[in-house]
């Protein structure tokens, strides 16, 4: 057990809130569609904001065919008589309310939800796909839906992050003749929506926690179990963000709950601090991310990076075993970004840490630690 002093400073007074607020800030996007066209019932000939490879219009835009009538509405897609056949539609970014200096859009805050229903009259195979294309058309990121035959409508749907890199989305459905002279594939009612991850956020006013549990994120855990613990990522990724010099206040905090689940914090921006008053545990039985940049603050009573063995509150005890899984990972990046752990600084508790200071940051700790026991291994970074 290696233990390591990297620079002692008293906290002598926490800040103290001048208002408590809870909020979520949506996109005004988050329940709109952003296929244009999306039912393909307005023609104009193929249907407005559509684009197709092959064949003519006439071919692909039918109101009925073989036995078969469109999901909803009036119209649908039909491959037609082609190989293969390409429908497509591009929604540009530049074309939505994005800030793409915001630090949520910069770290990957943002995903797309997209899908749409298919079906196949015979043994004929129907894709949907969403591509994030740069702006040379070079491919950013995919995610394809899979090849599927089936004689009735099903919905498919995925997700893909949004990349920063990324210009436009290209919405597709790919149609592969597999035999015979008819290409009997079709689709309908498409979907793009750009949508947030669990992210709560906090920029431009000061904030405190009046009940920690308030704030926790997808648990169905009574709140009277788990009061004055704050979490990010809790059965599903979550994200958090403190920007624009705001000033977020907590009691115990953790990021990355449960087994495999990812908790992300950030807090960007100088004047935007993160006052904890106990613990902060950075990767509790999950993949745990604190990142302080350009100028943020996080001060705490003690942090610990690579948690793994935890308290459970419904039975009083310490769990027996560690979760090899679990791991955290502290980046401290840029002149006058801070993490200040008043008493104690685990760098790989029961499971893997990391500490990474550049650029200038800066680390206050009385007392610390590296790789403590278990399957703990610690590493320490600190480059100019």
């Amino acid at each position: 057990m290696l233990k390591i002093k990297v620079r002692y400073k008293i906290i002598t007074k926490l800040l103290t809130s001048i208002a408590i607020i809870l909020f979520v800030i949506l996109p005004a996007y988050a329940d709109d569609n952003l296929l244009l066209n999306p039912g393909l019932e307005k023609t104009s000939p193929l249907g407005e904001g559509w684009y197709f490879s092959e064949g003519v219009a006439a071919d692909h835009l039918k109101t009925g065919d073989s036995g078969y009538s469109p999901y909803e509405g009036t119209y649908m897609w039909h491959a037609a008589n082609t190989l293969t056949s390409t429908l497509w539609q591009d929604i540009y970014l530049s074309d939505l309310d994005l800030d793409v200096s915001d630090c949520r859009f910069q770290t990957g805050g943002y995903y797309i939800e997209f899908g749409g229903y298919d079906l196949s009259g015979g043994a004929d195979e129907v894709q949907i796909s969403l591509l994030l294309l740069d702006s040379s058309n070079g491919t950013v990121a995919s995610s394809e839906l899979g090849y599927y035959s089936d004689k009735e409508w099903n919905l498919r749907s995925g997700t893909i992050t949004l990349n920063p890199s990324a210009d436009l989305l290209r919405f597709k459905v790919n149609a592969v003749r597999e035999w015979g002279t008819n290409n009997n594939t079709y689709f309908d009612n498409g979907f793009v929506y750009l949508k947030e991850y669990s992210i709560w956020t906090y920029g431009g006013t000061n904030h405190s926690i009046k009940s920690a549990s308030d704030f926790t994120l997808d648990t169905n855990v009574p709140l009277e179990d788990w009061n004055d613990y704050f979490y990010v990522g809790d059965t599903r990724e979550g994200r958090f963000y403190v920007t624009n010099g705001a000033t977020f206040t907590s009691n115990y905090s953790q990021l990355a709950t449960y087994e495999k689940v990812k908790g992300i914090a950030y807090v960007d921006g100088e004047g935007s601090t993160w006052i904890n008053r106990y613990v902060l545990y950075v990767g509790w039985w999950g993949t745990g991310i604190l990142e302080i940049t350009n100028g943020g603050t996080v001060k705490t009573l003690d942090c610990v990076i690579g948690s793994g063995d935890v308290y459970d509150p419904f039975s009083q005890g310490w769990w027996v075993d560690a979760n090899k899984y679990a791991n955290g990972t502290v980046r401290v990046d840029g002149e006058g970004s801070l993490l200040q752990a008043a008493y104690r600084l685990y760098i790989g508790d029961e499971v893997p840490g990391t500490l990474e200071i550049t650029n200038g940051a800066l680390v206050e700790n009385s007392y610390g630690i590296i790789a403590n026991e278990g399957w703990s291994s610690g590493v320490f970074l600190w480059m100019e």
